[in-house]
């Protein structure tokens, strides 16, 4: 990858993006990306995987503190999209997106999901 990046220049608007390759042992903020994107990758893999029912079922029957780690986690996801919508850029439907948020946050969600 970092051969081919290379070869180009990165812009966003006007602005060069500036980047560099590290060794991700050497930097310990990259070990803690590499854990948050892990974690988000297997919760994003549990709300595709999960029916919809199963999932409101879970969330019911979570303890007190398994219900406010849910309720800070979806405010983590909330704030760091609000920063930046890179973070949690992904290619998914709609019916994931709904799934996700009536887990996270025990939004409404259509019929249909319920069915699926």
């Amino acid at each position: 990858v970092q051969k081919v990046l290379d070869h180009y220049q990165l812009v966003h608007g006007d602005s060069e993006i500036n980047f560099s390759f590290v060794d991700s042992k050497a930097v310990p903020e990259i070990q803690l990306s590499d854990i948050v994107v892990g974690f988000l990758g297997k919760y994003f893999t549990f709300i595709e995987k999960t029916p919809l029912s199963a999932l409101l079922r879970i969330r019911k029957n979570l303890t007190k503190t398994q219900a406010q780690t849910l309720k800070l986690f979806g405010e983590l996801i909330d704030i760091s999209d609000k920063t930046s919508n890179a973070l949690l850029f992904r290619i998914t439907t709609m019916d994931s997106d709904w799934k996700s948020d009536a887990f996270l946050h025990g939004s409404d969600f259509p019929p249909h999901l319920l069915h699926a």
